[in-house]
C-alpha cells in the first residue's frame, strides 16, 4: 500500500501528489481528468483511447471486441475514458509515441533498444500500468446489471481502489517528475510470441489482466509483456520456471505464465510497501519501496485463490475444441493445477516450432 502523504501541489497550483483519499474522491468517483486532476467543466476534455490508436490501427482492432466483467462485449474503436486536452496530448508525447515506435520493431531489434536504453524498460512499465488502469477506471461507467429493474451496481464499486494508488502514482511520472527506485516497479517479463502458420493479424494480439492479482499481459504481434503491477519484483524472483521457458511461447502458454505471475502476488505471505515522500528542497517527489526481507507465497491451505482456478479462468476460453471423450478429465485437472501447457511429462519446454505440423 502507498504511505498517507497529503496532497501535494508545486508552486504553480500542480498537483504533483494526490494522497490516497483525494485519489479515490476526485479521480475515481469524482471522475476528473485521471492525469492532471482536472474538474470537468475547467478546461477542455476529449476522449482518451483504453488502448491507443496506433496499436488499433496497426493490428487491425477497431471493429475488434473486448469483453467486460459483466460479459458484456466493447468495440475497441468506442473504448474510451475522459482525460483533458492537455494531459491527453502529453500522454500522447511521453509515452504513446517512444512506446508505438518501440514495440512495432522486430523482436531482435526490440531488445536491442532496451539493451541500449535501460529507461526503456520503465516506460514499457508504465505504459502496461497506464493501459491496466484505464481499463479498470472505465469500468467505474459500466454497470454489472443492464436491466432497469435491478440495483445499478458499477463494476468498478467491487474493486478496492485503495490498491490502486501506487498505480496511479507510477502512472503519472511523466507528469510529475518523481524519481523511482527499481522495487517501485514490479515483475515484468518480455517474450517472443510462436504463431501456428496459418495465423492471421487478428490472432497476433491478446489482452488479459486480473484485478485481485494486479497483473496485466499485453501479446502484440511478436512480442509479449507480463507484469505485475504492485508485488516489488515478488512474481519474478519467486517464479522458478521462467529459466525453463527456452524458447517462444504460443498464446495459450503465455497465458499459464501470466496465471503465475497473478497467483504469486496474490498469494504473498507478505507484502512490499510503497512511499511517496517529498524533498522540499529539490521541490521533487521520491517513490521508494520497503520490500519484505523474504518474498514467500502462503501454503496450499492458507491461498487466497488456487493456481489451478487462475489457470482454469485465462486458459480455458483459449483452448478450442476439447476431445469430449476427455474434456471433463482435463478440465478437472487444469482446475486442479495438475496440468500445465508449459511443460512436458519430462519438465522440459514443449516449443511449438519443434512439434510436427
Amino acid at each position: 500500500m502507498e504511505n498517507q502523504l497529503k496532497t501535494v501541489r508545486d508552486s504553480d497550483g500542480k498537483i504533483l501528489y494526490f494522497s490516497a483519499e483525494d485519489f479515490i474522491d476526485k479521480i475515481v468517483i469524482g471522475g476528473n481528468c485521471f492525469i492532471c486532476g482536472a474538474e470537468k467543466g475547467s478546461k477542455t476534455f476529449n476522449n482518451e483511447h483504453i488502448f491507443p490508436n496506433w496499436l488499433l490501427k496497426w493490428l487491425s482492432l477497431h471493429d475488434k471486441t473486448i469483453t467486460l466483467p459483466n460479459g458484456v462485449k466493447s468495440v475497441y474503436s468506442r473504448y474510451k475514458i475522459s482525460c483533458c486536452q492537455e494531459c491527453n496530448t502529453a500522454l500522447s508525447r511521453n509515452i504513446e509515441i517512444p512506446v508505438s515506435s518501440l514495440l512495432q520493431l522486430p523482436y531482435y531489434q526490440f531488445t536491442c533498444e532496451l539493451n541500449r536504453h535501460p529507461d526503456y524498460i520503465k516506460l514499457l512499465f508504465e505504459w502496461c500500468a497506464l493501459i491496466y488502469f484505464k481499463t479498470h477506471i472505465r469500468d467505474m461507467e459500466h454497470s454489472w446489471h443492464l436491466r432497469y429493474d435491478t440495483e445499478n451496481h458499477k463494476i468498478g464499486e467491487r474493486y478496492n481502489w485503495a490498491d490502486y494508488h501506487h498505480l496511479h502514482c507510477i502512472l503519472r511520472r511523466f507528469f510529475t517528475g518523481a524519481s523511482a527506485d527499481g522495487r517501485t516497479y514490479g515483475s515484468m517479463c518480455i517474450f517472443p510470441v510462436y504463431y501456428p502458420d496459418n495465423s492471421t493479424i487478428a490472432d497476433k494480439f491478446d489482452y488479459i489482466s486480473d484485478n485481485l492479482g494486479q497483473a496485466v499481459m499485453l501479446m502484440l504481434d511478436q512480442i509479449a509483456i507480463i507484469c505485475v503491477l504492485n508485488d516489488a519484483g515478488a512474481a519474478q524472483a519467486i517464479y522458478d520456471d521462467l529459466k525453463r521457458i527456452t524458447a517462444a511461447p504460443t498464446r495459450l502458454q503465455l497465458r499459464e505464465i501470466f496465471s503465475h505471475f497473478a497467483y504469486i502476488n496474490c498469494n504473498l505471505t507478505e507484502r512490499p510497501e510503497f512511499y511517496t515522500l517529498y524533498n522540499k528542497t529539490l521541490n521533487k517527489l521520491v517513490m521508494a519501496t520497503k520490500p519484505p526481507e523474504i518474498f514467500d507465497v502462503r501454503r496450499i491451505q492458507d491461498e487466497v485463490i488456487s493456481l489451478g482456478e487462475i489457470i482454469y479462468k485465462c486458459c480455458v476460453p483459449m483452448m478450442g475444441k476439447i476431445d469430449p471423450n476427455e474434456e471433463e478429465k482435463l478440465l478437472s485437472a487444469i482446475k486442479k493445477g495438475r496440468y500445465t501447457f508449459l511443460f512436458d511429462e519430462n519438465r522440459e519446454f514443449i516449443d511449438h516450432a519443434k512439434l510436427p505440423k
